[in-house]
């Protein structure tokens, strides 16, 4: 969605915003707070944004427990 187009066109790939549902309702009304107005913007589900939270919060976790205690490990 592109509320304004801009003076001078210039090719700029999307934005992939989490926003409010009130928000995205009423882009053109919102999109100046995120600098989006001449923008397409995709708008991200609060679903897709929680699964990947949630992928890259607890990797790992419950597995390395004692990871460091008496072991080294080259990161």
């Amino acid at each position: 969605m592109v509320i304004r187009q801009p003076a001078v066109v210039v090719q700029q790939p999307p934005l992939y915003l989490y926003v409010p549902p009130g928000h995205a309702k009423n882009w053109g009304k919102h999109c100046g707070r995120y600098n989006a107005c001449a923008r397409p913007v995709y708008f991200v589900q609060e679903q897709w944004v929680q699964e990947r939270y949630d992928e890259r919060h607890s990797k790992g976790r419950g597995k390395d427990k004692h990871k460091g205690k008496g072991k080294k490990h080259d990161d």
